[in-house]
């Protein structure tokens, strides 16, 4: 199994399994007591692994014996996503369309993220929410402060033969100062989480890491 595998419940075990079966294209695994009669059953893909049980039955079982939160049939999915690394040898643009064509419920259209990714997110038939995510890692990253530019638009002047991000150079292409470009750094950590007094610390050191800033 993954290293987290989820326990999701669901209105209707027949309706889950021919979703992630017919329609994800996850692997069934173990089934008790049999599929006309599912109680559990587990699919896995891509090294993710769900489980899913009956809401009724979580209530009337899992509640008392694990001390669970209250279950419910409104919206079980409510509050939490679940996230799937999509292989890099995998084509997440061809998947996306397939699921669409599909009629799956796409709650956010598949599009590159800042942090080197491109990901979509669904809604299983129960509302669960599941993004596919598919790290960049080939892509061109800033020479300044490392954030990939995988499109002509996201280089300094949309030349995509300038080493820097439209971010850490000015309208001519150049490089703006180490200060001014750690100042930038400073608030996308923050705006990340990262909290502390040393988090312009922790900007410069990572621009120091860098190929224009290794000097500084």
């Amino acid at each position: 199994m993954a290293g987290i595998s989820p326990m999701l419940g669901v209105k209707d075990m027949k309706r889950t399994i021919d979703f992630y079966e017919s329609i994800l294209g996850f692997t069934a695994g173990k089934v008790l007591p049999d599929r006309e009669g599912a109680k559990y059953i587990d699919f896995s893909r891509y090294g993710a692994v769900f489980m899913f049980q009956p809401l009724s039955m979580m209530k009337d079982g899992l509640n008392e014996n694990f001390r669970l939160p209250k279950v419910t049939e409104s919206e079980p999915g409510v509050g939490v996503v679940h996230y799937v690394d999509f292989p890099k040898y995998e084509d997440i643009d061809a998947y996306y369309a397939d699921l669409k064509t599909k009629g799956v419920a796409i709650v956010k259209d598949l599009s590159d993220r800042s942090w080197g990714a491109r990901d979509f997110m669904i809604a299983d038939p129960d509302g669960h929410l599941i993004s596919f995510t598919k790290l960049n890692e080939e892509g061109a990253k800033c020479l300044s402060c490392g954030m990939p530019v995988p499109k002509p638009e996201d280089h300094s002047t949309g030349n995509p033969k300038n080493p820097y991000c439209k971010n850490c150079a000015d309208e001519s292409g150049k490089i703006r100062p180490f200060d001014e470009i750690a100042e930038g750094m400073k608030k996308y950590l923050v705006s990340q989480g990262v909290n502390g007094q040393d988090v312009e610390v922790k900007a410069k050191e990572h621009l120091r890491k860098m190929p224009a800033w290794k000097s500084n």
